[in-house]
C-alpha cells in the first residue's frame, strides 16, 4: 500500500503548472482546500456552518506544519458540525465522495482531516466510529484514525477488524497493528487476550 503521503504527492505532481509541482505537501491544507471541505459538507447538511469552518481551519495557517493544520481542521469541524459525536460523524461519512479503487485510495488527500476528527472525538463511540472508519477507508487510509482505537480497546478493535472482510479495511488495519504492535509484543501492558495476541502476530505476518 502506498503511504498516504506518497498519495498526496502523486496528486500533486497531476496538478498543471510549475507553481503546482512545488506545492509542499503541507500546503495542500490550505484555503482551496478548506472551501472544498465546506462544500463537501454543506451539499448533505445544508445547515453546515462554512464560514465559521473556514474561519477557524485557517486561522494562523501559514504558521503551521502538516500534522498542526490536519489537527486544526478536525478542530474546526469539531465546532462548525452539531455537538452531537453521533450525528456529526454521521454527517461527514454522508458527506464522502463515491468509493474509490484500491490503487486511488490514498489520494483522497482532502478526507485526512475527517480521519483526524474521528481519532479526536470518536474514542468514546466506538461502534459509530468503527463504521464510519470502515467507510473512509473505501475513500482513504483511516490508519492514522484507528491508532487510537487499537491503543485504547485493542481486543474490541482487532475483533473488529479481523471480521470486516475489506481489502482496503485491511491494509488500513495491518498499517495500524504494525505501529501499535509493540504493545503486544512485552513493551508495554496488554490488554488481549493470549489467543487474540497470536491472532494478532499471524495478521501482521500476513
Amino acid at each position: 500500500m502506498r503511504s498516504v503521503a506518497s498519495g498526496a504527492k502523486s496528486a500533486a505532481g497531476k496538478s498543471s503548472g510549475a507553481a503546482s509541482e512545488r506545492k509542499l505537501f503541507k500546503d495542500w491544507f490550505d484555503k482551496d482546500a478548506a472551501k472544498a471541505m465546506a462544500q463537501q459538507i454543506a451539499s448533505v447538511y445544508p445547515g453546515f456552518n462554512a464560514a465559521l469552518f473556514e474561519r477557524r481551519a485557517l486561522r494562523s495557517i501559514e504558521s503551521l506544519e502538516f500534522n498542526d493544520r490536519v489537527k486544526q481542521f478536525s478542530e474546526a469541524l469539531h465546532h462548525a458540525l452539531p455537538e452531537s459525536y453521533p450525528v456529526a460523524v454521521g454527517i461527514l461519512v454522508e458527506s464522502l465522495p463515491e468509493e474509490a479503487s484500491a490503487a486511488s485510495i490514498t489520494d483522497g488527500w482532502l478526507q485526512w482531516p475527517l480521519g483526524q476528527f474521528i481519532a479526536d472525538y470518536g474514542t468514546s463511540h466506538f461502534n459509530q466510529s468503527m463504521k464510519a472508519m470502515t467507510e473512509l477507508t473505501q475513500r482513504f487510509s483511516s490508519e492514522f484514525a484507528v491508532r487510537p482505537f487499537v491503543e485504547q480497546y485493542p481486543e474490541q478493535t482487532f475483533e473488529y477488524l479481523l471480521k470486516t472482510q475489506s481489502t482496503a479495511v485491511n491494509m488500513c488495519a495491518g498499517g495500524a497493528l504494525k505501529v501499535c504492535a509493540p504493545v503486544c509484543r512485552g513493551e508495554a501492558n496488554c490488554t488481549m487476550s493470549l489467543p487474540l495476541q497470536h491472532r494478532f502476530s499471524r495478521f501482521l505476518m500476513r
